[in-house]
């Protein structure tokens, strides 16, 4: 079951990364779910909002931003509670030991393109699905093939062989 959700997760990512929505993406791959807050002055730590800026939270009225920077490298301190889904569930089955090596490794590789995914989209300025969707109709099939190739594709041949 670990591994199907391992699986499902590594499809979403890759099409939100295919598709420029790089927020989603970084959901699954990177964002920790949930990062607790330690400050200083305050006798209760604060679980942070997923999405929102540490600094906002920590400090919201604070205009002044190197006095914010300050206060957040010598009065506040986090800690990841749970960290992103993608991480978290390639841990869980790689310690398990009940997947082969081969496996593992072709799902780190998949992260890995992933990550190489998202980096190759924002470096051409690709920020959103539709810029994307309208270069690709205006470009040439040699320029059309290299960024498909540098897209993920990923298919979902282990995903229905783990639901067998």
């Amino acid at each position: 079951m670990a591994a199907r959700l391992l699986e499902l997760s590594l499809i979403c990512a890759a099409h939100f990364a295919d598709n420029c929505e790089f927020s989603a993406a970084g959901d699954l791959f990177v964002n920790p779910r949930k990062v607790i807050i330690y400050r200083s002055d305050c006798p209760h730590p604060l679980v942070k909002q997923r999405n929102g800026r540490l600094t906002e939270q920590v400090k919201p009225e604070e205009t002044c931003r190197e006095r914010v920077l300050f206060e957040m490298k010598h009065e506040v301190w986090t800690e990841i509670a749970k960290p992103a889904i993608l991480p978290y569930l390639f841990q869980r089955i790689k310690q398990s030991s009940r997947m082969a090596p081969w496996y593992l490794y072709d799902a780190q590789e998949r992260m890995k393109k992933i990550a190489d995914t998202i980096g190759f989209l924002s470096a051409g300025s690709l920020s959103e699905f539709e810029v994307l969707h309208n270069r690709m109709q205006t470009m040439s099939p040699k320029t059309r093939r290299f960024v498909t190739d540098h897209q993920c594709n990923f298919d979902t041949r282990y995903f229905d062989r783990f639901g067998r």
